[in-house]
């Protein structure tokens, strides 16, 4: 009995540490949603959905403007970054994805150079919703004609390792799909029990992901542009250092039949 009553214990405490949780969360959304424009409501509500459900990822939509926004995007990041960083995990099979890093909220250099209005309403937006955000990282990438998939892996090492996380503190990393629907961009995650799933991205839709989602990006054959941006937390501040649960097999890996 004295079990049963400790299991019940934990539930009920568990039940008002959730209703506590939401209550927080939706004061802080009423705010964001009573002084945001109207085609910015759908996304700040698609983000408070991702707390409530203690998801790890939701899908943004199209807020940027399709023909104008998003190859100024392009242009803009290709145009303010100094150079363009391999991400590919040093793995020499793995080839031709870039990052063109052009706004860092850390240092003072040329990358901290201004936004345009519109791209910074639209991080900043993003950046409101989650929760204990400190810095931001903007950047474009690239995939060239031989680029093939990454390995599935988390952004941020440290946090995806806790045993315990708390998601007040946690990292998020955004994908936004810049190319038109005949050169799509497609984001690979793990969808539980060693499953993934492919999801494709309209243009100026995004993927907003936990530090702790395993994803990978997909293989391209001809030259595909996104935009990346990394928001981080005091503690694990998301810099692109390390990456967490990474799956790496040789090329053309395939298993030995046992005979």
């Amino acid at each position: 009995m004295t079990k049963v009553n400790n299991k019940d214990n934990r539930r009920e405490q568990i039940r008002k540490a959730m209703t506590v949780y939401r209550a927080r969360i939706d004061e802080r959304f009423k705010a964001l949603l009573a002084n945001a424009t109207k085609n910015y409501r759908g996304l700040i509500k698609k983000i408070q959905n991702m707390y409530h459900g203690g998801r790890k990822y939701c899908i943004l939509p199209q807020i940027l403007r399709v023909e104008g926004h998003l190859p100024l995007t392009k242009q803009v990041g290709h145009t303010k970054a100094t150079h363009g960083l391999p991400i590919n995990f040093s793995l020499a099979h793995l080839k031709d994805r870039y990052e063109y890093k052009f706004y860092d909220s850390e240092i003072e250099d040329p990358l901290t150079a201004r936004m345009p209005d519109y791209l910074m309403k639209y991080i900043n937006t993003i950046k409101d919703c989650l929760l204990n955000i400190r810095y931001t990282r903007a950047s474009i990438i690239t995939s060239f004609e031989k680029c093939n998939e990454q390995k599935l892996h988390a952004d941020e090492a440290t946090y995806y390792d806790l045993k315990k996380k708390n998601i007040e503190d946690a990292p998020y990393s955004l994908v936004m799909a810049l190319e038109d629907e005949k050169n799509p961009t497609s984001i690979i995650i793990e969808s539980g029990k060693g499953k993934t799933e492919t999801r494709i991205l309209k243009p100026g839709e995004a993927i907003l992901m936990r530090g702790d989602l395993r994803h990978a990006g997909a293989a391209y054959k001809k030259i595909n542009n996104r935009l990346f941006v990394a928001f981080g937390t005091e503690n694990f501040p998301n810099r692109g250092e390390t990456t967490g649960g990474l799956t790496i097999e040789a090329p053309n890996h395939k298993k030995k039949s046992r005979r």
